[in-house]
């Protein structure tokens, strides 16, 4: 997928916008407007262009490779080996208009859910708190309970990581809204033999918490995605009305 053909004064301004709000410093902010660095993913070691101040305004990983004692700061390259080339070329092409879009047959279009989780386990390892945020937003647009991809959640996130909370969420209010026109009101365990354990163990702490009187509008994905599932750093505010 090709990154949107701005102009040049864009892309310059928009990494300028960038950087004179996430650093501080001028001098720093005017050299990392124009400054492009290379990251090589994959096993072939794609190659990806991308400006300096985009990756250290929204990323701690990229900030402590380019701006310190690393030879990645005396290169400009970093590489990541181990990451999918797809994954990082969306991440490049939401850097820049912070859209987060695919191509398909020449098209631009939404990201799948499968994307998404990669994506955010992008975000979540490079320190990209902004592209998660994004993801939450973008899978509660597509208001689907993300069941394929528990596995592959729960095995790339830690205990805390706000995106099993989401899942875990959806699942809980959407299962219990499910069983409540049902006869009985408990948890079937035929559908659940493939799920890791350890999502099974939250999703019942979460259905234990669940008030006694359901009501969806309370859910805390329909009140408040921001409060509920977002990261920001420390005086950062918070999204403004994120909700479904």
């Amino acid at each position: 997928m090709k990154t949107p053909s701005y102009g040049l004064e864009e892309v310059e301004h928009h990494v300028t916008i960038i950087c004179n709000i996430c650093l501080g410093d001028e001098e720093v902010k005017g050299s990392h407007n124009k400054e492009i660095v290379y990251v090589l993913v994959g096993p072939e070691e794609k190659k990806f262009g991308i400006h300096k101040g985009l990756l250290c305004a929204h990323s701690s990983f990229f900030r402590a490779a380019l701006e310190g004692s690393f030879k990645e700061a005396r290169t400009g390259i970093v590489t990541l080996s181990e990451d999918d080339p797809v994954t990082f070329e969306v991440f490049k092409t939401w850097l820049y208009p912070m859209r987060l879009v695919t191509e398909r047959n020449g098209q631009e279009g939404p990201c799948s859910d499968h994307r998404l989780c990669r994506l955010y386990v992008l975000g979540d390892v490079y320190g990209v708190l902004h592209l998660k945020n994004a993801v939450i937003n973008a899978l509660h647009g597509g208001k689907r309970t993300l069941c394929y991809h528990v596995s592959y959640i729960y095995s790339n996130t830690s205990e805390l990581s706000p995106l099993r909370k989401y899942v875990v969420d959806r699942f809980c209010w959407s299962l219990q809204k499910k069983f409540d026109t049902q006869p009985g009101n408990a948890f079937d365990s035929t559908w659940a033999k493939d799920f890791p354990q350890e999502f099974l163990v939250d999703l019942l702490i979460a259905k234990d918490k669940l008030p006694k009187t359901l009501d969806y509008h309370d859910a805390p994905f329909r009140k408040d995605i921001c409060g509920a599932y977002h990261e920001h750093l420390a005086g950062e505010e918070k999204c403004v009305n994120v909700a479904f």
